[in-house]
């Protein structure tokens, strides 16, 4: 059995089997590789202090589940070896900018963890060592000890050692469309130096890019009045999810007309295309959250020749699908590997 298929089964077990999992994209591609390895995304949560949450009526969907399901991937891991599964967090796992968006250069992301200790508990927990990356609400973090380990983006390398992709937040791609044409020289030369393939960790020159990050927050709406998009993001379809899984699923492409299905997907093949020449690395594949808006999507080139965007979901916000207009509770997982990327849906 296929880790993926694995991993799936493992989700039917979650909260003692009540828990419906609902298949929300898949893709099965040559291209994709990862073949014995898996990698599992969980997206944006948005934690904030239990007072925060209260003035603001608003919180992580479901947050006990998703505790649970950290807790499962723990199992999971050990159970199919601890070198063939790797767990990313993609970034704002903490909400700085929501708990006090005037005190986002503190270091209140302990503040905010106290009040949620067993998810932050478990997923911290060494054994499923869970690499973290930094989103553009939590990415202030990075210059604090418990967090200086959290990076902007990673690589992830095939059986051979080559790196096939890379996992970011995603709010790169803001920066690109709002005021990645007019940044100065240093903010230039950092963006460069994060995408090194070989990017020595502890030296990174990450003041231009906390700079850079402040810049968007002054663009969001007023963080105190605003905390959730008020309408449902649209999914196109899901469906139960049951092995076998389909090879091709509600994959957005340029053809198709669900709002929003191709977002950043040029951007980040030009990213991908940015890097190869600076460093020689070739990428097909970019994962990453920010949106809210779980979906792969692809460019295809010719018959062998595709990009792939699959962009994780989130715990916060909804969606909607147009045989489903109810809101539904976002609470998405990716998983990549054996050639194949899923998204799902679990309805707590």
């Amino acid at each position: 059995m296929h880790l993926q298929d694995e991993l799936l089964t493992n989700l039917f077990t979650l909260n003692n089997g009540k828990v419906d999992v609902r298949l929300v994209a898949s893709l099965q591609h040559d291209c994709i590789g990862f073949q014995g390895k898996l990698k599992i995304f969980l997206p944006d949560v948005h934690l904030v202090t239990r007072e925060r949450r209260t003035q603001f009526n608003y919180g992580t969907n479901y947050e006990g589940l998703l505790t649970n399901l950290v807790l499962m991937l723990k199992q999971f891991r050990a159970s199919v070896g601890s070198a063939n599964v790797t767990v990313y967090q993609l970034g704002d796992l903490l909400d700085l900018w929501r708990q006090d968006p005037q005190a986002s250069t503190q270091d209140i992301g302990a503040l905010i963890a106290n009040d949620h200790q067993d998810l932050m508990g478990a997923v911290v927990d060494s054994d499923l060592a869970t690499h973290f990356l930094l989103g553009n609400h939590d990415f202030n973090l990075c210059r604090f000890p418990n967090f200086d380990a959290w990076a902007p983006c990673e690589y992830l390398e095939d059986s051979n050692g080559r790196a096939t992709a890379i996992a970011l937040h995603g709010h790169l791609f803001d920066w690109q469309q709002q005021v990645l044409n007019v940044l100065p020289e240093p903010v230039k030369d950092a963006l460069v130096y994060l995408f090194a393939p070989a990017w020595p960790k502890g030296t990174r020159p990450l003041g231009e890019l906390i700079a850079l990050n402040n810049k968007t927050m002054e663009q969001m709406p007023n963080l105190r009045d605003y905390i959730q998009a008020p309408v449902p993001v649209a999914l196109g379809r899901t469906m139960p999810a049951r092995n076998p899984i389909p090879p091709r699923f509600n994959v957005q492409t340029e053809a198709d007309q669900l709002a929003n299905g191709m977002m950043y997907a040029a951007a980040a093949k030009a990213l991908c295309e940015n890097i190869k020449q600076k460093f020689g690395t070739n990428l097909n594949m970019v994962v990453i959250g920010h949106t809210h808006h779980a979906r792969i999507a692809v460019i295809e080139e010719g018959a062998d020749a595709i990009f792939i965007l699959v962009d994780a979901g989130a715990w916060i916000e909804q969606y909607s699908t147009p045989e489903d207009t109810q809101p539904h509770l976002n609470a998405q997982i990716a998983a990549i590997g054996d050639g194949m990327a899923r998204i799902y849906q679990l309805e707590g």
